[in-house]
């Protein structure tokens, strides 16, 4: 790629370009046979310009966010165990969900953004 003679405005198309990619800026820059300090002196410039630039993919820039792990327990119906499993007696959920044989509880108290991965989950199963 030929850098030279690029407006300002066209370079940082370009970066936008590179960091809606979800490729690492090498990656991205080997891919347009751009050299990575070019890349990067433009970022510096355009920040110093005050264009809004976002950060770039990396190991602590992670665009996934963070998931939590959580054990589950499949207890599938009919199955015997060694000892019978008895549920809280008072424990009544706010929400029940049936969906692909699956049974779902849900308490008022759940995490949000838990539960919302649960649920998308789920619904590639339907």
């Amino acid at each position: 790629m030929e850098s030279k003679g690029l407006t300002l405005n066209e370079k940082y198309q370009l970066i936008m370009e590179c960091r809606k990619s979800g490729l690492t800026d090498s990656l991205w820059c080997r891919q347009q046979d751009l050299s990575v300090n070019t890349f990067y002196s433009w970022v510096k410039r355009l920040r110093k310009l005050g264009y809004a630039v976002p950060a770039a993919r990396g190991k602590n820039t992670s665009q996934v966010p963070a998931q939590d792990v959580v054990k589950v327990e499949v207890i599938p119906d009919g199955y015997e165990m060694s000892a019978p499993y008895q549920p809280d007696p008072s424990y009544i959920p706010a929400i029940r969900i049936d969906i692909a044989g699956a049974h779902l509880e849900i308490s008022n108290d759940a995490n949000p953004a838990l539960l919302a991965e649960i649920l998308k989950t789920l619904g590639g199963l339907a």
